[in-house]
């Protein structure tokens, strides 16, 4: 079992999240579950559900495995991988649960540029579109956005 690492990407002083069961129940069986999702705190290496580091702070839902990052004032660039543990429970061959501890990264990165509010105006009843997210950040991975040179796969899943 090696479960799949998560990405996110945002605005700089915009809070991000992502959910890691989908790359835990990674090549598992339809009826595995994952529960217990806990952050590793890369300086002590305890299990906990909050983590603030230089980039930024990370919490997680124990339950979901929603994990949610919100970068330091100012911070821009990819920021260290944050390891994130789970118990994962699969169906045994002889019919009954085996649940082992597993554990991925999410990996946020913040763009140099601060998040605006996407309005659209028109008359009442007229159809109106918004720009999808991966069309506001095409522009974005830039040298002068992200520092570390990182670019970001928009296709990711």
């Amino acid at each position: 079992m090696v479960p799949k690492p998560e990405i996110s990407s945002g605005a700089q002083d915009t809070p991000q999240s992502d959910t890691m069961e989908k790359g835990f129940k990674t090549g598992l069986p339809e009826n595995s579950t994952v529960s217990d999702y806990k952050l590793v705190d890369p300086t002590t290496g305890n299990k906990v559900s909050s983590v603030t580091t230089d980039e930024g702070t990370y919490t997680v839902d124990p339950t979901t495995g929603k994990v949610s990052f919100t970068p330091a004032q100012g911070y821009v660039g990819t920021a260290k991988p944050l390891t994130v543990a789970a118990n994962v429970t699969i169906p045994g061959e002889d019919g009954n649960p085996v649940t082992v501890e597993a554990s991925t990264t999410y990996t946020p990165t913040v763009y140099g540029v601060k998040g605006n509010a996407d309005t659209t105006k028109d008359i009442q009843g007229a159809v109106q579109t918004s720009k999808p997210g991966s069309e506001r950040f095409s522009k974005l991975n830039t040298p002068e956005n992200t520092p570390d040179g990182t670019n970001v796969d928009l296709n990711y899943s």
